[in-house]
């Protein structure tokens, strides 16, 4: 490449006339070809990840050469001019001071270069990490009837294949991705049928509309205990464990008000991994106008009895949906419930937000109720806290947010909130920036998000101006105490009814946030 011949040039030429010794002169040719590599290589990690259009790459990356090429020549004229006999001692030392600038200027490019390159390099690698870790895990069933011939995911050409007919349609996307991949099966070589619900679905199957039907987890449940003739009269053909990606709702997020739904998960009940589907102890709506500086946190109890979209509208307790049906289920269940649309999702679990907080800094949190709850490790009050404004550390803020033996699901909800805004302040603090490398491993190996590269590095820029966004207006859903028979279960369990009045409110709420200016 052209610039590449003029750099080398202009640098053996500096360690060909410069004054000294041996060292000297190899010295100051390093020092310059440890800034040209640099330069170089912050502009090739530049235009692989920016998301900047062609153009405005282009501009940028040739304003970068021209500087750098300026600096060099200045660089390469000043430590190459040897000090003659005409140079009188006042004239020698102007020329040394000069020298010793751009030796001590490069070495500063170079360490600014060396510490951009490593963000640019830490910071892509997480957002990559990120963006391959979007989406959940799914099981999802194959079945025939007991007297089909169809006996493996090979027979499935030229059958027809019911599935339920939802926003999520778990079973039929991991069941095409598998015929796809291990049986070069495509959609033309089979027939898609959706149907409204799963029953509708399995009396197609009865009635030999279609030759199997494909199930997810979270619908088999209330299948086997609406028809109990269920597993007699059909045969299991092939249980299928596929990941399915969760699109967002894409805004320009630095100025068009947006949700945000946040669910915090207690993964340790599954495989440990953030990708596996467990229940929901902390589910917040987080309302931001990035044009006003607002944001509503809208929280919605873990045990709040509400219609799940992916199960046929079938009532359920909040915290279950993420249990069977995934993140994806949730959203598409929340956005009906309070009729609202969710843009993207961010879900965590609990080691992230005790790691969070020991990295950047206690949070002041000013405690309701004074109460003992148990660590991390599950050992029974072993963290007890005083009523009161104090310090917290991250062990000690998730026991506050997870504390609901002695108080409603309601002051919980409270105590999360109170969380969040702490931790948000926190983030905005100037000292974050030394503590990034941290920061971005926590949330690569305990978070998992929709968020696209784009939007993420706009969310990032938003960071220095969290310290004020206004808080004023989070709400937390209220409800009656009551005891529910879930068939699926086949139990009796508490629920907490919200009444439909304070449902509306808060989808209110939520949309005059997203529609003010």
């Amino acid at each position: 490449m052209p610039f590449i011949y003029i750099y080398v040039s202009l640098l053996a030429k500096i360690s060909y006339n410069v004054d000294g010794d041996f060292m000297k002169k190899l010295s100051t040719l390093l020092l310059g070809l440890l800034y040209i590599l640099l330069t170089l290589a912050l502009l090739i990690q530049f235009n692989l990840f920016e998301v900047f259009n062609i153009w405005i790459k282009a501009i940028i990356t040739i304003i970068t050469l021209v500087f750098t090429i300026y600096i060099l020549r200045f660089y390469t004229k000043t430590l190459s001019r040897k000090m003659t006999k005409k140079y009188d001692t006042q004239k020698r030392k102007r020329l040394l001071r000069k020298q010793t600038f751009l030796k001590v200027l490069i070495l500063l490019l170079c360490i600014a270069l060396s510490f951009a390159n490593y963000f640019y390099y830490r910071v892509n690698d997480t957002f990559n990490y990120i963006l391959n870790n979007n989406g959940a895990y799914h099981t999802v069933h194959v079945y025939a009837l007991k007297d089909s011939p169809i006996t493996t995911l090979s027979d499935l050409k030229d059958k027809k294949i019911g599935y339920t007919n939802q926003d999520e349609n778990y079973g039929k996307d991991v069941l095409v991705k598998v015929l796809n991949k291990e049986f070069n099966l495509k959609e033309d070589n089979y027939s898609l049928i959706g149907y409204l619900d799963t029953k509708k679905s399995y009396e197609a199957l009865k009635d030999s509309k279609v030759d199997i039907i494909v199930i997810d987890d979270a619908t088999l449940d209330s299948l086997l205990s609406t028809f109990t003739t269920f597993e007699s009269s059909t045969k299991l053909i092939k249980t299928i464990k596929g990941k399915v990606e969760i699109e967002s709702k894409s805004v320009s997020v630095t100025t068009t008000p947006f949700n945000v739904l946040i669910a915090g998960v207690d993964n340790r009940e599954e495989d440990g991994s953030i990708t596996a589907n467990t229940r929901a102890d902390t589910i917040i709506i987080a309302t931001i106008n990035p044009k006003t500086q607002e944001i509503l946190l809208t929280s919605i109890p873990r045990d709040t009895f509400m219609p799940v979209s992916c199960n046929n509208n079938i009532k359920d307790k909040a915290t279950h949906i993420t249990r069977k049906g995934g993140i994806q289920c949730l959203i598409s269940s929340l956005e009906n419930y309070l009729d609202i649309e969710i843009n993207y999702y961010l879900k965590f679990d609990f080691q992230a937000l005790v790691k969070l907080i020991d990295t950047v800094g206690n949070i002041k949190v000013d405690v309701a109720y004074p109460f003992c709850e148990m660590d991390s490790n599950d050992k029974a009050d072993s963290i007890c806290l005083k009523a009161g404004s104090q310090n917290l550390n991250g062990e000690q803020a998730l026991a506050y947010a997870r504390h609901r033996k002695t108080v409603t699901d309601g002051r919980r909800s409270e105590a999360q909130q109170l969380i969040i805004k702490a931790l948000v302040k926190k983030m905005a603090s100037p000292t974050i920036v030394t503590k990034f490398d941290s920061v971005l491993k926590i949330i690569s190996d305990h978070m998992q998000t929709n968020l696209s590269r784009s939007e993420m590095y706009d969310l990032v820029s938003l960071v220095p101006s969290m310290g004020n966004l206004s808080f004023e207006n989070s709400d937390v859903l209220k409800g009656d105490d009551a005891y529910e028979y879930i068939a699926q279960y086949k139990e009796t369990m508490y629920v907490m009814k919200i009444p439909q009045d304070k449902i509306d409110e808060a989808g209110a709420k939520i949309r005059g946030l997203i529609n003010k200016k």
